[in-house]
């Protein structure tokens, strides 16, 4: 599997190492808090659009229930699009690393 398509998340408690794209294309009950991070080069996950594909797949798969948060690091100052059903609750950088805190709107989509 390449590493570039390696994220890891907090499940119940644990971190797992998962194929991020695999993982999210099943659904799941709402989670209250996930982290995702794109495994080295970071460049490439923003390339390919990583922050708009999870956001869909997040709410799509009932990943994130309303008001839940969604933590995605990066790196850079790039400016944001703007993610349907998200809110940008925090944009916080710590050195070159950078954390975006978007929190969850609106209703559970799996529930139409």
């Amino acid at each position: 599997m390449p590493t570039w398509r390696l994220a890891a998340y907090l499940e119940a408690g644990r971190v797992t190492a998962a194929d991020v794209f695999q993982r999210l294309a099943h659904p799941c009950p709402g989670k209250g808090l996930i982290w995702c991070w794109p495994i080295r080069p970071i460049e490439q996950a923003r390339e390919e659009g990583w922050l708009e594909k999870l956001a869909i797949l997040l709410a799509k798969g009932g990943w994130i229930k309303p008001g839940g948060v969604w933590v995605y690091e990066t790196e850079g100052k790039d400016a944001l699009p703007e993610l349907p059903g998200w809110r940008l609750a925090r944009d916080k950088r710590y050195g070159s690393t950078r954390l975006l805190f978007w929190v969850r709107e609106g209703r559970d989509e799996r529930n139409g």
